[in-house]
């Protein structure tokens, strides 16, 4: 009773009971959390506030007797700030990040270092001890064009491996620690090994276990014992793998793709799947949203154009202002030849969907390229750029410089007239094909304003839109109830019906 909406675990802290350090928040913005002292005794739970997080901090990194060492705040501008709290002086900045670069808090290297992601003078993510008096930054581990994902720490704060994913995930050790090299490689014969963890002891290991489209296992793996599952799926469906590719785009620039195929023999109704974000990525873990449509007989393409992150910081910023007819959108667009060649789908039964700025993606499509899809939907994107970027409120307020840098500046009269000029819902008589629209009606993040005033000028032009809303949702889906109930109850039918589906006989299933 009277617990938040959410909580997010930040440490553990050993004090002679069940103690945790949490994120706490009910109203408030996630980046605006305070942090509570969780204790947990003779069955009662208690929450004590230690830190009501003022300065809006987004990450913290935390004494192994949970006393704060530094944290990693935005300001208004998107910029990021790492404050220092040594010497009992309260958190005070000593390194910063500008909107266009990468930096995240990781956690304690040792008393006077903590360990961050960041991209400063390099393509891809690099591992780094940042100092707390000096600001100094040392880059210890870096990954080519590829993302860091997960770190392994001793106990003692040492950098013992990561994993950086590109295609998939793969571990690179830092120290050799041969009895553990030896489990992975044993375990690798099944599965992608990722390790996350090290006892106290140094003598178990936590690891994940991922295979292309699977879902994840975690397990243990213990000196002299061996390894033991500690979560594994449980009666779930069959999945089919998740495959990676590259294709050309256009100009001839290679972009990464994922694919999952349904059983039988292809050319397939086709379903190109944008990610949000934009400054996002797809990657080839467990994703039930393209299992469901791959079970019910569609292919699944998902591409990572220009503008998605963890492919390099020049692939990233390349789609910088690319927004509707740019090279985010004609990356996409440029999947579709390579679907072709390759026998997976066929003309007049492919469609676009997506959500958030996947579901910009989807109207950008049938708007300034009318004919490419036979059909898209959209789920809660913005339909007007410059009414997003001018609407932006209070609490996304750090994300505004970024978004002026990857949207369009709203304060230049040309960039203005751009913003305009890619905005599918100032554009709705240029739609031609059908279109499915949904978006939750307490949505802040993207209004539902925008699709509404898409819907309004699509009805008025004649076009066709189906519609759909739920009342006490926001932006993507707060209740678990409601996204199974939106793909089996509309969008697979929605599909279905545009794209000509022909179920597999029985024969062939």
């Amino acid at each position: 009773e009277g617990v938040p909406a959410w909580c997010m675990p930040m440490m553990e802290v050993a004090a002679g009971s069940e103690c945790s350090l949490l994120a706490l928040g009910g109203e408030q913005p996630m980046g605006a959390a305070p942090v509570y002292r969780l204790q947990v005794k003779d069955g009662v739970v208690r929450a004590h506030l230690l830190y009501p997080n003022r300065e809006r901090a987004v990450s913290w990194a935390f004494t192994p007797a949970g006393e704060p060492l530094a944290t990693l705040r935005w300001d208004a501008k998107g910029g990021k700030h790492v404050d220092s709290w040594l010497g009992g002086r309260g958190p005070h900045p000593v390194f910063s990040a500008a909107a266009s670069e990468r930096l995240q808090l990781l956690g304690m290297a040792d008393e006077k270092h903590v360990y961050v992601i960041h991209d400063r003078g390099l393509e891809g993510a690099g591992l780094g001890r940042l100092h707390l008096e000096t600001g100094e930054l040392t880059t210890i581990a870096s990954a080519d064009r590829a993302d860091i994902v997960h770190f392994l720490l001793a106990p003692h704060g040492e950098l013992l491996g990561y994993s950086a994913r590109w295609g998939t995930d793969e571990y690179t050790a830092v120290k050799a620690c041969p009895a553990w090299d030896a489990m992975c490689r044993e375990v690798a014969a099944e599965a992608a090994v990722t390790p996350l963890a090290v006892s106290s002891c140094g003598r178990r290991l936590l690891f994940l276990m991922q295979e292309g489209g699977a879902p994840a296992s975690y397990a243990l793996w213990e000196q002299g014992k061996g390894i033991r599952i500690l979560v594994a799926p449980q009666n779930l469906p069959p999945v089919r793998k998740t495959h990676f590719a590259e294709y050309q785009a256009a100009d001839g620039t290679s972009v990464p793709v994922y694919y999952t195929l349904p059983e039988g023999e292809g050319p397939f109704p086709t379903v190109v799947f944008v990610h949000g974000g934009p400054r996002m990525r797809t990657d080839a873990n467990y994703d039930w949203r393209v299992q469901y449509l791959v079970s019910q007989g569609f292919a699944v393409v998902q591409p990572q154009f220009r503008g998605s992150r963890g492919w390099g910081k020049s692939f990233m910023h390349a789609g910088n202002r690319q927004w509707g007819t740019g090279v985010m959108q004609t990356d996409v667009n440029d999947c579709i030849p390579w679907l072709l060649e390759q026998g997976i789908a066929e003309p007049g039964r492919i469609a676009i969907f997506g959500g958030s700025y996947g579901g910009y993606a989807a109207t950008a499509a049938l708007c300034f390229y009318p004919g490419t899809y036979a059909c898209g939907i959209s789920l809660f994107g913005p339909q007007d750029l410059l009414l997003h970027l001018q609407k932006m409120n209070a609490e996304e307020s750090p994300y505004a410089g970024e978004d002026n840098l990857v949207i369009g500046d709203r304060d230049d009269p040309a960039e203005r007239a751009r913003l305009r000029a890619v905005s599918p819902a100032l554009h709705a008589h240029q739609f031609q094909d059908p279109l499915l629209l949904y978006y939750g009606e307490k949505d802040t993040l993207i209004p539902p304003v925008h699709s509404k005033m898409l819907a309004k000028n699509l009805r008025a032009a004649g076009k066709q839109v189906k519609v759909l809303s739920l009342p006490d949702e926001a932006h993507g889906f707060l209740n678990p109830e409601h996204e199974p109930w939106l793909y089996a109850e509309h969008i697979v039918p929605f599909l279905r019906q545009h794209l000509n589906f022909r179920p597999l006989r029985q024969n062939e299933k």
